[in-house]
């Protein structure tokens, strides 16, 4: 379950989480704006509870805290994760346009990270539901608006520049 819990928030690839240090200073990239610490604003999202019963999860809800956080590492990137009530923490090296697969559970997962117009897009195949997960983080400002979007359904949640780690990353 949590492995699916972790394709909703964006880290795809939860299990290969290969306990990478984080870096203390994630720099600002004005060519990948989406780079850097993130932190959900509460109560700041549409249709998300929408969206979770859709992929079959509704005991997940729109109101836990959700830690993105996003660095790149010479010809590669890392996206981390942390949900701080469900104490999940998890991480992802990836280099764009490049299809990645893992498997969890007994599960195999097909992902792709790709940049368009400065925004990251994530897709993410998920055979054993018969779904292909597509996320897009987009920098307006100050904020990044992830849009989630599987079959018809869409939903957003949006992010402020996290000021500080939570407590279990």
């Amino acid at each position: 379950m949590y492995g699916t819990f972790a394709i909703i928030f964006g880290l795809i690839a939860c299990v290969i989480g290969h306990g990478q240090n984080d870096p203390k200073d994630i720099a600002a990239d004005p060519a990948h704006p989406w780079i850097g610490r993130w932190e959900s604003i509460d109560g700041r999202h549409e249709n998300f509870e929408n969206f979770i019963k859709h992929l079959g999860l509704a005991h997940y809800g729109a109101d836990n805290k959700v830690y993105h956080k996003f660095w790149k590492e010479d010809d590669h990137f890392h996206h981390g994760i942390a949900v701080t009530e469900k104490d999940f923490k998890k991480f992802v090296e990836f280099k764009l346009g490049e299809e990645g697969t893992l498997t969890w559970n007994n599960t195999e997962f097909k992902y792709k990270y790709t940049e368009e117009n400065k925004d990251l897009h994530v897709e993410v195949k998920v055979p054993a539901k018969d779904k292909v997960v597509h996320d897009t983080y987009h920098v307006e400002g100050e904020q990044l608006v992830k849009t989630y979007k599987v079959d018809n359904v869409e939903a957003k949640r949006w992010f402020a520049k996290a000021t500080s780690k939570p407590s279990n990353t």
